[in-house]
């Protein structure tokens, strides 16, 4: 973090970086990327890996806080897609007219 004075008053710098499967940079990321690869065939569930680092550094419960509320709202965008595609299917069905070329 750098906290500069400047004319009327201090300007704060800080820096963030958000990365969600990204590329692996060392064997440990190769190796969490394989086995979570490994995971979804078992499970048929994805797998998300998340990095956060921050200037100045939180603490990880904020950080984790933070990502829960982030998916809490991509959740609710995955809902409004589901009932839009329902929506597109049950016209489709009503009023095919409307969908032909």
């Amino acid at each position: 973090m750098l906290i500069a004075k400047v004319p009327g008053g201090y300007h704060v710098e800080t820096e963030t970086s958000f990365m969600a499967n990204g590329p692996a940079k060392s064997w440990r990321d190769a190796l969490g990327d394989m086995l979570r690869r490994l995971a979804t065939r078992i499970d048929r569930r994805d797998s998300v890996a998340i990095r956060v680092t921050t200037s100045p550094e939180l603490p990880r419960d904020d950080v984790l806080r933070a990502v829960e509320s982030g998916l809490s709202v991509a959740h609710l965008h995955v809902k409004a897609l589901v009932r839009e595609a329902a929506c597109e299917a049950v016209l489709k069905r009503a009023q095919p007219a409307l969908y032909q070329e």
